[in-house]
């Protein structure tokens, strides 16, 4: 009996262990597929010449002065601030004075120049394919957007409110080239420009005569109208990083780099990938055993799968969006590296552009009011000579900004129906974190109410 059990033993251990090396070498042999040649991203576009973004980045390299230590909102100097600190642009405790803006505003004249050339042509940054790429002059980029927004405010202290309309349209249109070409960070960035200059502008539109109101809206119509979608940036984020996995693939130890810049050991400084451009982590032994399991043509394919889904999604109308589940990260552990939530940024795209869609709107019925005595009964009357067309609200499926003439003609209520796509007949966003009426729309996308204008930002 004890024989048997031992021979029973025995056989049994060898059927095991053939097992165990047959399902090794099967994850071996899997671990080694590489992604289809067919499935890689189309190679970069070519760029247009003269480009903008030559001039951009040229323009950046040239700003001087503490611009980015210039807060309009000025907090209050906290009492143990020293008088060295106080007088320190850089302290962050300094409250600049008008000659002080007034000197930035003017050492940057020959800067803003530069821009102002490179806005007569197209735009349209090198497509990437690798993740070796950086994006400094994004950085740049929101630097000259706050140089703008000094620039703007001097010219309100000066009483010139068309030069300062102008310097803030100029934000909206910096911020909205950066996304042609771009990455999902292209984006985020643009959004923020573009979002200095509207809010600075928003005060400005009653200062305006009809002649520069009508010419600012038609300028945002124009920004408006070569807006880049955000599901043209997520197809752009996915060849970017198709691109950038096949870099890592064809290195011989690149589950060893990524599992090393994941989990901070050892030197990255060799590694294919900085650490910077990974977004998750490999926390547990079983993350990375489930890592050297995974082959590159899985991981790529997954990545691709998830990536298709979220852009097809975005391009979707927002009505439709709501009604239709974003995928959830994939179950993969590159994946789990590589995968961010872009739910956000979709709402934050679609934002902006009903924010600029009002401010055009109520720029060109400035305009209207001035030239008419009192406001339409319709945004039909702004057609042509104020807007090219009446804008549409991005939260609905295919309807108009919402607009309605007080009976007195002197005022109006104008807005989108907001995020949760429900007409609340002009019902502002708002939420107890924020004073009342000055809800920032751009956001949260789970705040019921609609973004009227004056109201929201």
């Amino acid at each position: 009996m004890n024989k048997w059990i031992a021979n029973s033993v025995c056989r049994w251990s060898v059927v095991v262990g053939v097992a165990i090396l047959a399902g090794a070498a099967v994850i071996k042999w899997d671990a080694a597929k590489m992604p289809a040649a067919q499935s890689y991203p189309p190679a970069p576009a070519p760029l247009p010449s003269p480009n903008a973004r030559d001039f951009y980045t040229r323009a950046g390299t040239m700003l001087m002065g503490p611009i980015d230590y210039v807060d309009f909102k000025q907090p209050p100097v906290p009492s143990g601030a020293t008088q060295k600190q106080k007088d320190d642009p850089t302290s962050g405790f300094h409250v600049f004075t008008e000659a002080e803006l007034d000197k930035i505003a003017e050492e940057n004249q020959p800067a803003i120049r530069v821009l102002h050339d490179g806005m007569r042509y197209p735009y349209a940054q090198v497509e990437c394919r690798s993740f070796r790429a950086t994006f400094s002059y994004l950085a740049t980029d929101r630097r000259m957007a706050r140089c703008l927004r000094i620039i703007g405010k001097t010219e309100e202290a000066h009483g010139d409110w068309a030069e300062a309309a102008s310097r803030y349209i100029d934000c909206m249109k910096l911020g909205g080239d950066l996304p042609h070409n771009g990455n999902i960070f292209a984006l985020l960035v643009g959004i923020a420009c573009d979002a200095i200059g509207r809010r600075a502008l928003d005060p400005v539109i009653g200062h305006l005569d009809s002649r520069d109101a009508r010419t600012d809206a038609l300028r945002i119509a124009a920004i408006d109208a070569d807006a880049v979608r955000a599901s043209q940036t997520l197809k752009e984020q996915l060849w970017e990083t198709q691109g950038s996995l096949l870099e890592i693939f064809r290195h011989k130890n690149w589950r060893k780099q990524l599992i090393a810049i994941a989990t901070d050991q050892g030197d990255a400084t060799n590694m294919p990938v900085p650490p910077s451009a990974l977004v998750g982590g490999i926390s547990t032994l079983r993350d990375q055993l489930a890592l050297n399991a995974e082959s590159a043509k899985t991981a790529y394919e997954t990545y691709t799968g998830y990536m298709e889904s979220c852009i097809a999604i975005a391009a979707l109308p927002w009505p439709a969006q709501l009604d239709t589940d974003w995928p959830g990260a994939p179950r993969s552990p590159i994946n789990n590296i590589l995968v961010p939530e872009y739910s956000r940024a979709v709402y934050r795209q679609v934002a902006t552009v009903a924010l600029n869609r009002i401010l055009e709107t109520q720029l060109a019925l400035h305009a209207y009011n001035l030239d008419h005595g009192t406001y339409p009964a319709s945004l039909e009357a702004l057609v042509p000579a104020y807007l090219p067309a009446v804008p549409k609200d991005p939260f609905s499926k295919n309807s108009l900004l919402r607009y309605k003439a007080k009976s007195n003609g002197r005022s109006y209520l104008l807005y989108s129906i907001g995020p949760d796509a429900i007409d609340n007949g002009g019902s502002p966003m708002e939420d107890d974190a924020y004073p009342q009426g000055k809800f920032l729309a751009l956001y949260d996308s789970h705040i019921k109410g609609d973004i009227v204008a004056g109201v929201n930002h």
